[in-house]
């Protein structure tokens, strides 16, 4: 396992974007407590594959680093990553920031998988889903 880390840190960062499907980005974050970083970063490299302007906010992002980014960035999507059931926090997305423009919220990940949302979140099951459904978001 430490190969496939030395080998992320040493590759080059997410490929430049030239021309983005939107201005605003897609910010994906991991859980407070959560320290799976590979998920995040295959997803942003997928999504730049795509053309969608990503920001990594990383892993173990605490609640107020998430809202001030959320608040400064207004992005089009927000994705939280939970690897595991303690670090998925539903009282988490009840507090995101409301914003205008608006932004759609994701979950994803295994430690979701029992957590009742509301309505308006969307969890996707998969890395090729959530690369899918954000695709398909921006570019609407």
């Amino acid at each position: 396992m430490t190969g496939v880390f030395s080998a992320l840190a040493a590759s080059p960062p997410t490929p430049t974007i030239t021309h983005p499907a939107t201005a605003r980005p897609v910010l994906l974050a991991g859980m407070a407590g959560d320290q799976h970083r590979l998920p995040l970063v295959v997803l942003c490299a997928t999504l730049a594959q795509r053309g969608v302007a990503c920001r990594s906010l990383g892993t173990d992002l605490p609640a107020d680093a998430l809202v001030a980014a959320i608040r400064r960035t207004a992005p089009v999507a927000v994705l939280l990553w939970s690897q595991l059931p303690d670090t998925a926090d539903p009282d988490l997305l009840k507090s995101l920031p409301r914003t205008r423009p608006g932004f759609r919220t994701f979950v994803a990940g295994p430690g979701w998988a029992d957590v009742t949302l509301g309505p308006q979140i969307v969890r996707l099951s998969t890395l090729q889903e959530a690369t899918d459904v954000i695709s398909t978001l921006v570019s609407a």
